[in-house]
């Protein structure tokens, strides 16, 4: 088997392949596309946002940019519950007259009982091989962390969570992501020949990278 996902999919691809794994089957290769599921990404997002600070502020002006990026963060999520419940209010029209949903309301409402269900999610350990993709703003180390095989990830994109599967930024990931499918021999054929990082497994710590990677 060799099975991908993106987002909330390479969530179910992760489980997926485990469960595959357990029952003794063969899965050559995980690919993951920003997948979803990453409890710490808030924390994550806020201590990069810190170690990015210019040395010579002093501890105070740090102590405040950094307050204000919380404070940013903290408005973003009152802004964004207020419109997912004027979106669900739009929803339950549908629903209460028995209509289908149109296509720009279906993660609407899916989306919250993802929400819901990944609080709840924790990553178990993955014994095969993986490549991952992700955009820039998201943290991946809890997913290289949890694989135990070889981990191959491919720089940042430099986009947004919901642009990966837009036609017009699809060339940055697609081809890197989707070449071990052509030569249908996983992460062993053209490894080193990308730009990419490739992590100790179960530990996250980079041994071997190519351009772009930081």
């Amino acid at each position: 088997y060799c099975i991908g996902g993106y987002s909330i999919g390479g969530t179910l691809a992760y489980e997926i392949a485990n469960r595959l794994t357990a029952m003794g089957k063969n899965v050559e290769l995980l690919m993951l596309l920003s997948p979803a599921g990453d409890p710490r990404w808030l924390r994550e997002s806020l201590l990069r946002s810190q170690r990015m600070q210019p040395a010579s502020r002093g501890p105070l002006q740090r102590m405040l940019s950094l307050a204000r990026k919380r404070l940013v963060m903290s408005s973003r999520r009152v802004s964004n519950r207020v419109l997912r419940v004027k979106e669900r209010v739009q929803c339950s029209r549908y629903f209460l007259t028995r209509r289908p949903l149109p296509s720009r309301l279906i993660w609407t409402h899916m989306q919250p009982i993802y929400a819901r269900a990944l609080k709840q999610y924790t990553l178990a350990r993955y014994p095969g091989d993986t490549i991952i993709v992700y955009e820039s703003m998201r943290s991946v180390q809890e997913w290289i962390e949890s694989v135990d095989g070889t981990c191959h990830v491919l720089p940042p994109v430099p986009i947004r969570h919901m642009d990966f599967l837009e036609e017009a930024y699809t060339h940055l990931w697609l081809e890197e992501f989707v070449s071990p499918l052509c030569t249908g021999s996983g992460l062993a054929v053209g490894a080193g020949e990308q730009d990419e990082v490739e992590a100790m497994p179960g530990t996250g710590e980079v041994v071997s990278g190519g351009l772009g990677t930081g």
